[in-house]
C-alpha cells in the first residue's frame, strides 16, 4: 500500500470518526423536550408543590429508559467512530506485516541459495554423495522459501 492510499484511508478513518463525536456530542447536549415543559414552573418555584405539574413530567422508569437508550447510542456512535479509525490502520498493518514475512522468507531463501552455489560441484561426484544431497535440500528448501516470498508479496499487492 503506498503512501497516498494510506493517507486517504486514514484521512477518511479520521473525518468520519470526528463526524461520529461530534453527532453524539451534540445528541447528548440537546435538550430533553419531554422534560422542558415540567421544569419550568418547577424551577421558578421551587418551594411550593403545583398540583397542576404532579405527574406530568417523566417518570423514573421513562427516564431510566430513556438514560438506557442514550447510553446505547453513544456506544453505537463510539462503535462505529473506533471502526472508521481503526480500519484503515488495520489494513496498513497486515499489508506491512506479509511484506515483511515475505522479506524474511526471500532472505531464508538466498541463504539456501548461498548454500546450493557453495556445493555446486557436488554434481560431478555422483548422485548419491553427501555433498550432493546436501545440493537437492539447498535447492529444494531455497524454492519452497521462494515461493512463500513470492506469495507473501502478491497478497500484499493484492490488498
Amino acid at each position: 500500500m503506498d503512501r497516498v492510499r494510506f493517507g486517504r484511508a486514514l484521512g477518511y478513518g479520521a473525518r468520519h470518526a470526528a463526524k461520529t463525536v461530534a453527532k453524539a456530542a451534540a445528541a447528548a447536549s440537546a435538550p430533553n423536550p419531554s422534560r422542558a415543559a415540567g421544569e419550568g414552573a418547577a424551577a421558578r418555584r421551587p418551594s411550593e408543590v403545583n398540583e397542576s405539574a404532579v405527574g406530568t413530567g417523566p417518570t423514573v422508569q421513562e427516564r431510566a429508559a430513556q438514560a438506557g437508550r442514550n447510553v446505547r447510542v453513544v456506544s453505537q456512535q463510539a462503535r462505529q467512530a473506533s471502526g472508521a479509525l481503526l480500519q484503515p490502520v488495520k489494513r496498513f498493518s497486515r499489508v506491512v506485516g506479509l511484506q515483511v514475512t515475505g522479506g524474511f522468507f526471500a532472505l531464508i531463501a538466498l541463504a539456501m541459495a548461498t548454500g546450493a552455489w557453495k556445493v555446486r560441484d557436488a554434481l560431478h561426484r555422483g548422485v548419491t554423495s553427501h555433498e550432493a544431497i546436501r545440493l537437492y535440500v539447498y535447492i529444494g528448501v531455497g524454492a519452497v522459501f521462494a515461493y512463500f516470498a513470492v506469495s507473501s508479496f502478491v497478497r500484499a499487492e493484492r490488498r
